[in-house]
């Protein structure tokens, strides 16, 4: 198994007054068809620069992104999928001592999006005989601006 940047534990990002807001019926909908054409785009925009630091954003890829991410079920499915994801790495998170298979995990020093430090470095030493790939100089996107690392982790598992 080769996990990528991986958000293995909880962080504390929760704003559960966003959450019942867009969980309204009414309230919820008006607030992503207002939203998209005010803030979503350049909050998109924000958070790949985030994501590709240190690296720059590729020229196309902000406009790959925003045709593909920016729909209103898009975005309801990208928010929900937030709100839910601490509870998911609680409850995952109490098993990952018990994989047995090869794992490979790389990690970005530069990660904007997920700490390093409090995921990848803490999941190493909780999985049995799982390897680290530690890459200088890179952030969250390692499959778009490091794709060989990943190669390397599959030669690593295959040995």
């Amino acid at each position: 198994m080769v996990l990528v940047a991986p958000a293995a534990y909880p962080d504390k990002g929760e704003n559960k007054l966003i959450r019942a807001a867009m969980n309204a019926p009414i309230i919820g909908d008006l607030g992503l068809l207002l939203g998209k054409p005010l803030v979503a785009r350049r909050m998109l925009k924000q958070a790949l620069a985030q994501a590709f630091y240190p690296q720059a954003v590729p020229n196309n890829y902000l406009k790959i992104a925003s045709s593909l991410w920016l729909g209103k079920k898009q975005l309801k499915a990208y928010i929900e999928d937030e709100w839910t994801l601490n509870d998911s790495l609680r409850r995952m998170s109490q098993q990952y001592s018990d994989i047995k298979v090869p794992v490979v995990i790389i990690t970005g020093d530069e990660d904007k999006i997920v700490s390093a430090k409090e995921n990848a470095y803490r999941l190493q030493t909780v999985i049995p005989g799982s390897q680290l790939i530690k890459l200088k100089n890179t952030g969250h996107e390692i499959p778009q601006t490091h794709p060989e690392s990943i190669y390397s982790a599959l030669i690593l598992i295959s040995q």
